[in-house]
């Protein structure tokens, strides 16, 4: 299987504009439609079923059916190329780095499934954006929420 390396980027609030304006990119912003911080399993599934193209639509609380109709969607999107923004994703760091790294390790997956070595330009790239990025890592220092 050939692997998209190049998947995850760590970017600032104010990296945003230039990330979501690229040509011949669609560009999703997974939130719900609250705009809650997705720091819980369930928010996470709510802003994935919200957001991104699922063929199979609707699928809740199973990470292999989530990755196989997130797989199906973005396959059959007709986009080549497919950015998803995950804002306030070092929120999900602060509170369960487990849950963070299911996530990305489910978007790795995704990225080396779509991902063709004979089609460079078919790729998917997940932005996790950040208020802060430390030396290229997520910063997991506790935040004060109010």
């Amino acid at each position: 299987m050939a692997s998209k390396n190049n998947f995850l980027h760590l970017i600032t609030v104010a990296d945003l504009k230039r990330a979501g304006n690229k040509s011949n990119t669609k560009v999703f912003t997974l939130q719900t439609a609250e705009g809650e911080i997705l720091n819980t399993e369930e928010r996470f599934f709510r802003a994935v079923n919200q957001t991104l193209p699922l063929n199979p639509p609707g699928v809740t609380h199973n990470w292999d059916a989530l990755e196989d109709s997130l797989f199906g969607g973005l396959l059959h999107s007709g986009h080549k190329s497919v950015e998803i923004i995950w804002p306030f994703a070092d929120d999900v760091a602060a509170s369960s780095g487990l849950l963070l790294v299911r996530i990305v390790t489910l978007f790795h997956h995704l990225a080396e499934g779509v991902y063709d070595a004979d089609d460079p330009q078919r790729n998917c790239v997940l932005n996790l954006c950040n208020r802060s990025v430390v030396s290229g890592t997520l910063s997991t220092a506790k935040k004060s929420h109010s």
